[in-house]
């Protein structure tokens, strides 16, 4: 983290899930060329399943969307060469402080360095220890 070239950030958001939802259809409508009545069906299905969550559940499905992101984001670097490391176990608030979200309606959820490794990294090259694939796979 001190040494990457980039330090991504992936925050979920916990405010209103109406906002939420607002938002995303007024950019669902612009980007799409559509309009609101276009998009009452899709817009209801989305109402229904958001709103019927409690706060808990809201939040952690919020959470799990930065993990979409993530995959992208992991993608992304993996086409282009560039060497990443996500990493849960941190210490959001410390992240939500620094990056002042505590206000916002967004907290730390994963972050993810991103760079080129050094050339004289020693580790990178060396063989790594993974659990034999016929120990975590059954094919059904």
């Amino acid at each position: 983290v001190a040494n990457c070239s980039h330090l991504f950030v992936l925050a979920h958001y916990i405010g209103e899930p109406e906002y939420l939802i607002d938002t995303y259809f007024q950019q669902y409508c612009a980007q799409k060329n559509a309009s609101e009545s276009d998009v009452a069906a899709y817009r209801q299905q989305v109402e229904q399943y958001i709103m019927a969550l409690d706060k808990g559940a809201f939040t952690q499905w919020a959470k799990e969307q930065t993990y979409l992101a993530l995959g992208t984001l992991l993608t992304s670097a993996a086409i282009n060469n560039i060497d990443s490391c996500p990493m849960t176990g941190i210490d959001p608030q410390g992240f939500d402080e620094e990056l002042k979200l505590i206000d916002s309606a967004y907290r730390t959820t994963v972050i993810c360095p991103l760079g080129f490794r050094d050339e004289d990294d020693k580790y990178a090259y060396q063989q790594k220890v993974r659990t034999p694939y016929e120990e975590f796979v059954e094919v059904i």
